[in-house]
Order: C-alpha cells, then structure tokens, then sequence
C-alpha cells in the first residue's frame, strides 16, 4: 500500500511540474478528462519546449514536433480562432504556417496539436501548445551567410532573409555616407551588377527593405566584390551540345563592366571572330555563314576597361547535318509514280517536311516516317511524264532544321506494269482470304489478278490493289499459285507484270470470331456475329456457351444472331462463342473461343412478342452479272436498312429507306466478282442472303 501510495504521488508531482513548465494557454485544452486521455497514450507528443507557448521568430518559422521513436509520419491539427487545419509531414516532424492558404497571419496565436503514425497506425493527439506570430513584420536584411563575406563573382546572388507576405524587396547599395543606387526586385534576391558604378576589390554597403514595413531598411551588411577575373567562356549548358539551328543564340557567362564579348570561332585551319556588345551571338553571324553537320570550337573574350582580355576555355557546338532524298533517287527516273520517296535517314529526327515544286506549284508534305509518296499530295500534283524538284528536312528536339540540297525526280512517262508487292512476292499466305496487294498504280481505274495453280488459271478483278484468293473457285490448299498483276488504264487493260509465286497454306485449319468482335460488346442483341472465312467451307457451325448451357447453330454462312438460336439471346449477357467450318463434307475442329456480350435491355430493346412476323426479303437474280433488286415484304412502315458485306467482313455499303424505296432501287454495279453478304433488317427482324457475282 505505501508503494502504491508514493507512485501516485510521484505521477501528480510530475503532471504538475510539467503543467507549470509547458506555459499552456486557454487554447491548450487542458480539461481534466483530456489530460487523462492524453496521459494514457503513451507515444503522444507535442511541440518541442522551446516553441510551447512562444512567439515565433517570422511568420514562415518552422515548427517542430518533440521526436517520437518508431514514428513515420506526423500530423498537426492547428487550431485558428473557429478555423481547424490539418497538416502532415514524415519523419523531418515541421511543419510551416505559410504551407496553407489563408493559414498564415501576423499577431495571431494558434493551437497547436501534433498526432504521429507507427506501424501505419495513427495514434491520438498530444495536449495542444499556444504558438503566436510576431505582432508586425520584421525587418530585413541580407542572409546572415552573406553579410561581411567577400563575393564568388560580382554577379553572384545576394539574398535577404524573406519577409512573410511581401511583394517588393529594396536592396541600398552605398559605399561609406553615399548612396550608389537602389533595385526593388519582386524576390528576396538581386545581383551587385544591377546598380551601375561598382567597382572591382570594393566592400559596399547593402541595406534591405520591404513594402510591409513601409520600406524601412533593416542592419546593414557589408559586401566586398572581388578582385577582376575577366576570363568568361560559352555557358557550360551549351558547351558540348548540338544546337539546331546556325540562329540559335549561343550565350557565354557574363563578366561585369565588360564593354564588349568577342567570340572566336574555330574550324579546322579557318578562325573567324563575331564581336558584340552583348553577352550572345549565333553562327550565322559568322562571316560566310555556317555549315550543318559541322562542330565549331568556340572561345570567348571580351573587352574590359578598354583592353581585350585573355580568352577562356575552348566549348564544341555542333551544328546538325541536313538531310535530302537517298543517293539512288536523287535526280533520278522514279519507277513509278506511286514509288515511296524517301529522305536519308537521320537517328535524332522525331519527323520529316517535304517540300515538292512542280512548275509554279509548291505542296509540303510532313510525316513521322522519312518518305512519301507524290499520290498522298493534294490533287492534281500526281502526274505522268513529270519532273519534280524535291528537298527535305527534319525536326530535331522540337525545331524544324532548313531543307536540305533539292533533288529532281522524273515520273514514268506512261503506266508500268505492276506485281504483288516485295514482300508477298515468293512468300507463304496465313489464308486464303490472305489480302494480297499490287505494288499502286497511279490513275488506274481496276487491278486484274491473274491466278495460276496448275493448269487452272482464273483471273480476278479488283478495285482497289488489293485481293483475295478466296474470290476465286477451285483452288487447291497447299499448291503454290502464280499471281500476275496487270491495271486498267484510261479504260485499257495494260499488260501483266512480273509473276510472283504465293503459297496457300496445305491445311483448312480453324477459324474464330472477326478481331473486331472478340471480346467486345455488340451494337444490338441482334448484331451478325461473324467469323473469319475460310475457303471452301461448305457449311459453318457456332457453338454458343452460357455457363452450363451449351447451344449450337448450323448455318451455310459466315456468320449467325443470336435470335437464331433456340431461346434467343438476353441483354447484358457474355457468351463464349467459337465455331467449326465443314470441308469436303467433314466437319473440322473448333477454332479458339471468343467472349461476346450483349447491350443492357434499354439497348437491344428486344421484346419478341413486338416483333413482325410478316418480314420476307428476296434478291434475284442470284447468281447476277451487272446488279441484283431486293424483293421486301413486310407488315411494318417503319425504316429497312441494307448493308452489303464481302466475304472478309468488309463492309462496302450501307442503305436505308422504306420497303417501296428500297425494292426499286439496283445493287451491286460497281461490285467485283465474289460473294456477298446482304443483311436486310427492320426493327428487330433482319434477313440474310448470300449473294454471287458471276
């Protein structure tokens, strides 16, 4: 019972003491019943002694928190009239009243709270410390680091201690009872330089002031500049490097009272001189100009009391190569006129600027790659039996460089006979359905493909330079076929180029969703789910799983809806969709699985007991040779809408009308020969037919 007895009085003599010693103030919180809590935490802290209860120094005066053992962060609630902030900071425990908007003010008193956080845990607060701020703003002066030293250089800062919430600061510069000159700065720093009549080996005298004490100047210090060292050189962030451009400003480091800079510019055996009353020149200044792809030492001088001094250490600046077309094209026949064009390659280009003169004519063209072709400019450029002159540039760290040397270039003087491209040219295909392309020919109307395997030739047109084997009947998996390529031109069909020899691959093997599908969300419940085509597949068959329901559907298309399934589909619902295709009347294996979910109900708005029944479409005639009508009936007025899709998914076209509109209307006039899709749909109903242009 004693010991229980002289431990309790120990713990009320210390709780007092401490009380006494912590100076707390009406703010501090100091109930019974938080001073209880307080003292059951046992890592609480507070502010460090010296700042309990104190006046701080300024307004920007860091305020530290008592170190706590283990703790990583701290928190500080500080407490300004009815206005509670809270700040945080990690192990350096300070914090700043200029840290937060609005916090900071003079002759205010704060309560001060500090919590920490170990173990990623925060712990309760600490008991509250009064901190004011100086009743008025201070005086200044220049950084105690400062004041009676002798300066690195005459152009080395000088700072003043900062004043909270000032907006000008006025440095007095005398020596002895005169006043040399006054600069009001928007920092707390000036440069001796800025007042004109400093001398060199001279102490000064610098005074500092504020607006927010009505500019009265605080204890003066004294600043010596140092003796003359009037070597200077190119600034040390340009010494070394690649400028872009010969106007680039090249700057050397100042040297005050210098009257005048001269640079001397050396290359090789040639040292030519740029003189100038500022600190800065550029290459072209250089008597004969400047030379890309080119480095230049440099040394700087300058003139000081009227006698030019030694000249500093020597700096590289480098100036970029230009570019211009490759040797082989530059003026040169090109083979055709859709042939790229190309620059000479430059590793630090980011993009390539074209400049194409024709006659009176000048187009631009920039790109990211370093060639183009005459096809891409604006119409009319493109042209047969034509000489261009051509020059490049590049863009180097942001800055177009000048063009290089101009090439000329001479287009063919009438069309060329084409060819698959190189690199197809010779080579394997994935498929059949594989676009192979013809190397363009500018102002063809058509490409023909003439497709050899054996002794079965079929020739295939085109529109475009672009085709698919899988157009064409009786190709045989694994035979190489030869391909010729030949163009319609001003409505005459020129010869065939050079053949190419081009592999099908020797199996069918699988097929799978279009890439455009997989794993996406369709546009309506009722959107065509298509599938990669592959030749020859007679009939194609879709496996639909839903959890544990497993639907399929057969079909002698490519693709299907998922209203074909039987109990429909459902919105906002994913299915795994993969399909096998019959060849040779087998059916193959199943292709990878694909993941297609369907829009929300408000989107697909299907509703199956509002869907008309009375929906037919008919096409004749099938097979057609010039174009095919469409023959629609329906119960509905509403809008029917036509897309036509080629046996890769590609969509040529798409119209929309009522049924009338549309059964009058023809089809497929501008089609190649092939097969198509015709999707016919209105509302919720849509037919599809496959259709065969002989």
């Amino acid at each position: 019972m004693k010991n229980f007895l002289l431990i309790g009085l120990f713990f009320v003599s210390t709780l007092s003491s401490n009380a006494n010693n912590n100076n707390y103030s009406a703010l501090s919180h100091s109930n019974e019943s938080t001073e209880a809590s307080t003292l059951a935490c046992t890592t609480c802290t507070k502010l460090i002694v010296s700042q309990c209860g104190a006046t701080l120094a300024s307004v920007s005066t860091s305020i530290l928190a008592s170190p706590v053992t283990s703790a990583t962060n701290y928190r500080f609630e500080i407490t300004k009239g009815a206005s509670v902030t809270v700040l945080e900071s990690g192990t350096n425990r300070s914090f700043t009243l200029t840290q937060s908007a609005g916090l900071a003010a003079y002759n205010t008193t704060y309560s001060v709270r500090v919590a920490v956080k170990i173990s990623g845990v925060w712990d309760d607060y600490g008991i509250a410390c009064s901190v004011t701020t100086p009743a008025l703003p201070g005086l200044t002066k220049v950084v105690a680091s400062q004041c009676g030293i002798t300066l690195a250089n005459a152009t080395t800062p000088v700072l003043a201690d900062e004043v909270f919430g000032a907006t000008t600061y006025r440095f007095e510069v005398s020596n002895g009872e005169t006043v040399i000159g006054t600069v009001n700065a928007a920092t707390r720093t000036f440069q001796m330089t800025q007042v004109t009549g400093l001398a060199y080996s001279t102490q000064y005298s610098v005074r500092v002031a504020t607006n927010n004490n009505g500019f009265t100047y605080g204890t003066p210090c004294n600043i010596t500049i140092p003796a003359s060292n009037t070597q200077t050189k190119v600034v040390s962030g340009q010494c070394g490097v690649t400028v872009p451009l010969a106007t680039t400003q090249i700057n050397a480091d100042q040297v005050f009272q210098a009257t005048a800079y001269r640079f001397e510019v050396t290359n090789g055996a040639t040292v030519r001189f740029v003189q100038n009353v500022n600190r800065f020149f550029n290459l072209s200044q250089l008597s004969g100009g400047a030379a890309y792809g080119t480095t230049y030492s440099i040394r700087v001088a300058v003139v000081f009391q009227g006698t030019l001094q030694l000249y500093g250490p020597p700096c590289t600046v480098t100036l970029p190569p230009l570019t211009k077309l490759i040797p082989s094209q530059c003026n040169a026949n090109l083979s055709a006129v859709a042939s790229p064009i190309w620059a000479s390659l430059v590793p630090s280009a980011s993009a390539y600027r074209f400049q194409v003169t024709k006659g009176a004519s000048v187009s631009v063209f920039e790109t990211t790659n370093r060639y183009f072709q005459l096809t891409l400019l604006p119409s009319g450029v493109a042209a047969y039996n034509t000489t261009y002159s051509i020059k490049a540039a590049y863009k180097f760290n942001g800055t177009w460089l000048p063009y290089g040397d101009a090439c000329t270039l001479t287009t063919p003087v009438t069309v060329t006979a084409t060819k698959l491209i190189d690199s197809q040219c010779n080579s394997a295909i994935a498929s059949f359905s594989t676009p192979i392309l013809a190397n363009e020919v500018f102002g063809a109307s058509s490409y023909s493909f003439e497709v050899t395997q054996g002794a079965n030739v079929n020739v295939g047109q085109s529109n475009t330079r672009s085709f698919l084997l899988s157009k064409l009947p009786g190709l045989i998996y694994g035979v190489p076929c030869s391909v010729r390529v030949a163009v319609t031109f001003n409505s005459v069909l020129q010869p065939y180029g050079t053949a190419c020899v081009v592999t099908p691959p020797s199996t069918v093997g699988t097929t799978q969703l279009i890439a455009s599908q997989c794993g996406a969300t369709l546009a309506t419940i009722n959107t065509p789910i298509l599938v990669n085509e592959v030749y020859l597949a007679t009939d194609y068959r879709f496996e639909v799983t839903e959890g544990a329901n497993v639907r399929t559907y057969e079909t002698t298309l490519r693709y299907f809806l998922l209203s074909q399934l039987v109990g429909g589909g459902a919105p906002s619902t994913t299915y795994a969709v993969r399909a096998a295709v019959k060849f040779n009347g087998v059916w193959q294996d199943f292709g990878p699985s694909c993941n297609v979910t369907t829009p929300a109900a408000s989107i697909s708005r299907m509703n199956n007991s509002l869907v008309n029944t009375n929906f037919a479409v008919k096409a004749f005639p099938n097979p057609f040779a010039s174009q095919f009508k469409l023959d629609i009936e329906s119960a509905s007025d509403s809008v029917v809408e036509v897309k036509v899709y080629d046996m890769i998914g590609r969509q040529l076209e798409i119209r929309k009308g009522t049924v009338s509109e549309l059964s009058s209307q023809e089809v497929g006039a501008n089609y190649p020969r092939g097969v198509y899709n015709v999707l016919v749909s209105q509302g919720e109903n849509v037919k599809s037919i496959r259709m065969i242009k002989r």
